[in-house]
């Protein structure tokens, strides 16, 4: 299953939930200073339409608290959501993952190996 624009992870009602506690979209875009097209992003669980990265996770959990809603399912949800996304990381990310930090540490001690080894400079 592949989420698209239009297809919401989990059906939370979060526009119900958001109104049953008396809260306006425009007063958590008040009180969060998040643009409304992210909040019903959110509402609608249109995770594609957020802008990605720590941003994502910010503005869920701003949104929950600020429509006084636990923030636990939509997190869960949006997990869901990332793990269809991104996919399980194959062997070959992982293995240039590890080359590349044995070449920083290489690289690392030679040049301290360099420094330590230049004359004082007064």
């Amino acid at each position: 299953m592949s989420f698209t624009k239009s297809q919401n992870v989990s059906n939370l009602g979060l526009a119900e939930l958001r109104h049953a506690n008396g809260v306006s979209l425009k007063e958590i875009a008040d009180l969060t200073r998040i643009g409304p097209v992210f909040l019903r992003a959110i509402e609608n669980e249109e995770f594609s339409l957020l802008p990605g990265g720590i941003f994502d996770y910010s503005f869920i959990r701003q949104y929950a608290s600020a429509a006084k809603i636990d923030d636990a399912p939509l997190l869960a949800a949006y997990g869901r959501y990332r793990a269809e996304k991104d996919g399980p990381p194959s062997q070959s990310q992982h293995d240039s993952g590890r080359r590349g930090g044995a070449f920083r540490w290489l690289f690392s001690l030679v040049a301290s190996l360099f420094v330590a080894s230049s004359p004082p400079r007064f």
